[in-house]
């Protein structure tokens, strides 16, 4: 983090690299550590690799195996939490919200 506010002082990067960069770092209501993109730009496809490898299989050793890569975990939770967020946002009927709702509430009531 040092190094990345020397960056800065050096006006060698912007505010907004600098904040990406930082590590951890939050700019947003997320419930996990939202880790610099750079460290997480492979762990969705993996994730989603393994999702669809384990069709058959019990969704709670998934949810282990995940859980089990600090970076996959928060990069899978930060992902649904912010597309959660944009949907919410960019949706203006209410009844499109209340169905984007029940289906955030079966996936949540699924992960617990």
């Amino acid at each position: 983090n040092e190094f990345v506010h020397s960056l800065r002082l050096e006006d060698l990067i912007s505010h907004r690299e600098r904040d990406l960069l930082l590590v951890p770092y939050t700019l947003s209501k997320v419930s996990v550590v939202q880790w610099p993109p750079f460290l997480l730009a492979s762990k969705i496809p993996i994730a989603l690799d393994m999702a669809k490898d384990f069709k058959k299989r019990d969704d709670s050793e998934l949810f282990n195996k995940i859980k089990d890569d600090d970076y996959m975990y928060s990069a899978v939770i930060e992902c649904y939490e912010t597309l959660r967020e944009i949907f919410f946002e960019l949706l203006e009927d209410k009844d499109d919200k209340v169905a984007i709702k029940q289906i955030c509430d079966k996936v949540e009531s699924s992960i617990g």
